[in-house]
């Protein structure tokens, strides 16, 4: 009788502690949910700052820490250089920037979306966190940013208005991603001495016309249409065939291969007619663009594409094929869509779901999420995808090449350039745009780089994709 209730007494003691522990979870998750509701809405940011005091850290895949907490406070990447080239991603604490980790992912960071077990296990852990100086905080959000290429492509693109994309083509994992103009986090946090759209993130939410790039989706267009004569070619005065047309500088005698070296309006113009409107918008529809509307939680702007006013005005539809959007037609891309478009073509035609997060850790270090490498479609065959590949690398090495710039020595480099008019308050400028890849599974590197306001496109967007994609060879041994 004595064992036994000497055994009941035990088995309270441990209900009661079990108890105990179970309350104090929850009421520590309640204050937590309490203290997230209001920062997001904006009613408690002394509460929230307070919070991120124990936030979890946002870390590059380098290792780098780019936001943690030390001593009370929310701190960013200390080199100045990598603080306003991951600010667009990374954002600060005070949600100035809303489509930024520290934003979409706090619950994670401030450690309010565990399970209950899991928050009980690091309830009974808090005495060895403690020892560690780190106590119960939050959440690590592990990104897939390379620190040293991030900075690198926010110093090649410092000097532009603008945006440069780097991603794996195997994997769909964004390695750069940078907006100018940008801020240092400070200036931010306090809201004040930021320049006009510091704070927009133009390679998830601008749309650009896309201009002479768009001549990647006219040919893989063509090459799918039952219309398609293969050897196809005309002679290029620079004069559009039909009235109000497609026009050029004058290029002589091209087939596809000259054409798509020498970036030939007249020659692209053409194909759009023969390829037909429907069938156009078709294709881009097959590429599954459409349907990308984030990377992991951060918002992405979709791809828009219209050509109805073109349908019975083979002028429009011409200047439709070259990627200009003019009179009524709607064309536009996001630079990630135009890195996707790259990689997509380095890859075979597949379309691999981008990434920006890699995984999820708790303070105990178990991984909690992680994301894993998917195809999410296919945006060429591979017979198109093969054919772009070639067009692409061709146009980069040609003694024709208008994408000297692109070219690394020791590497195959496919790329397409492009060159928009814009209306500004000024007048009329150009936007310089490119996007490429190295034909190398080893270095399985794709990109898109948009320069604003800028005079020419080999010196600004070509050779800043060129110089990126040689720092990732670089980074990976090359």
């Amino acid at each position: 009788m004595k064992k036994l209730i000497r055994n009941l007494k035990i088995a309270f003691a441990v209900l009661m502690v079990l108890s105990i522990a179970l309350g104090a979870g929850l009421v520590y998750q309640q204050r937590q949910s309490q203290t997230t509701l209001l920062a997001v809405a904006g009613e408690n940011k002394a509460s929230l700052r307070a919070r991120y005091a124990k936030a979890g850290e946002i870390i590059s895949s380098d290792g780098i820490p780019l936001a943690y907490s030390e001593e009370g406070e929310r701190r960013y990447a200390e080199d100045p250089m990598l603080q306003r080239s991951i600010s667009h991603v990374v954002g600060d604490y005070t949600h100035h920037m809303s489509n930024t980790i520290e934003t979409l992912y706090q619950d994670e960071l401030l450690g309010t979306r565990r399970r209950l077990i899991e928050q009980l296990l690091l309830d009974f852990s808090r005495r060895v966190l403690f020892r560690s100086g780190r106590g119960m905080q939050g959440s690590n959000i592990h990104l897939t940013l390379n620190s040293a290429l991030n900075a690198y492509a926010y110093e090649l693109m410092q000097d532009y208005t603008g945006t440069a994309v780097l991603l794996n083509w195997r994997t769909g994992e964004i390695v750069a991603m940078v907006s100018t103009p940008a801020a240092p986090m400070a200036n931010i946090i306090a809201y004040e001495d930021i320049p006009d759209s510091g704070l927009f993130n133009r390679a998830l939410m601008g749309r650009y016309a896309p201009g002479s790039v768009f001549k990647i989706f006219t040919t893989g267009a063509w090459l799918e249409s039952p219309e398609r004569n293969p050897s196809f070619s005309l002679d290029c005065t620079g004069e559009p065939l039909r009235p109000n047309g497609a026009r050029d500088s004058g290029h002589g005698h091209v087939d596809l291969n000259s054409a798509f070296t020498l970036s030939c309006n007249v020659f692209f113009g053409e194909l759009a007619v023969a390829t037909g409107a429907d069938e156009m918008i078709d294709f881009l529809d097959s590429t599954g663009l459409q349907k990308l509307d984030s990377v992991d939680r951060l918002s992405k702007a979709a791809p828009r594409w219209n050509n109805e006013a073109a349908e019975h005005d083979e002028a429009l539809l011409s200047w439709f094929g070259t990627g200009q959007a003019v009179g009524d037609l709607v064309l536009n891309f996001t630079p990630v869509d135009l890195a996707l478009t790259s990689a997509a073509v380095a890859n075979g035609g597949k379309l691999m779901e981008p990434h920006i997060v890699s995984k999820i850790t708790n303070p105990l270090n178990q991984v909690k999420e992680k994301a894993e490498p998917k195809e999410i479609g296919r945006m060429f065959s591979p017979q198109v995808a093969a054919r772009l590949q070639q067009l692409m690398t061709e146009a980069v090495a040609s003694d024709q090449s208008i994408q000297t710039n692109a070219r690394i020595d020791g590497f195959e480099v496919g790329g397409k350039s492009g060159t928009l008019e814009v209306d500004t308050e000024g007048g009329r400028s150009n936007n310089a745009l490119w996007t490429g890849f190295i034909n190398d599974p080893d270095y399985s590197w794709a990109a898109a780089v948009i320069c604003e306001d800028v005079s020419g496109t080999n010196s600004t967007a070509v050779a800043v994709g060129g110089r990126l994609l040689e720092a990732a060879v670089r980074s990976t041994g090359g």
